[in-house]
């Protein structure tokens, strides 16, 4: 075998004792265990305390949901307008207008922003657009059914703040 390929090829630092390269990865590898060990630590601590709340939590998970729920509906508007049906055509422009809204507002509120309010104002009224136009479609599509309702208790919590 070429020495430059050689498992037991010495590694020299200066003023080190030799290191063989087998030596060197079980060290890594020690050091990865350990490391591993303690984000395992850590994250039982965590659950412990519970994760760090945000003061505007309930506008954080509002607003994730709609944009959970909210990319469900587009995917079923795209499937629908696959098929043939383009009914859903304004529903799914709705729901692309909310969803970047919705994203930057749960940004603004994970961080407790300053201009929190004033963007949560605008994110209501594009959710309220949303929800009208999903409730048109509610009763034959359930994603819109969610959609709708996500948006609907997403202006309810953002007329909190």
């Amino acid at each position: 075998m070429p020495k430059h390929l050689s498992i037991e090829r010495e590694v020299k630092w200066s003023g080190a004792e030799p290191a063989s390269r087998r030596s060197l990865i079980a060290g890594a590898g020690a050091l990865l265990a350990g490391g591993s060990l303690a984000g395992t630590a850590w994250a039982q601590a965590a659950a412990k305390t519970g994760p760090a709340k945000s003061p505007n939590q309930a506008v954080v998970e509002a607003t994730k949901r709609c944009e959970s729920v909210g990319n469900t509906c587009v995917k079923h508007c795209e499937r629908q307008a696959r098929r043939g049906d383009n009914s859903l055509a304004e529903c799914k422009r709705l729901v692309l207008i909310m969803l970047p809204v919705c994203m930057a507002t749960n940004r603004l509120a994970q961080q407790d922003a300053e201009h929190l309010r004033d963007l949560a104002k605008v994110c209501a009224d594009v959710c309220r657009d949303c929800e009208a136009e999903c409730r048109k479609h509610e009763s034959h599509h359930v994603e819109c059914k969610r959609c709708a309702e996500a948006c609907a208790e997403t202006v309810k919590v953002l007329a909190a703040l």
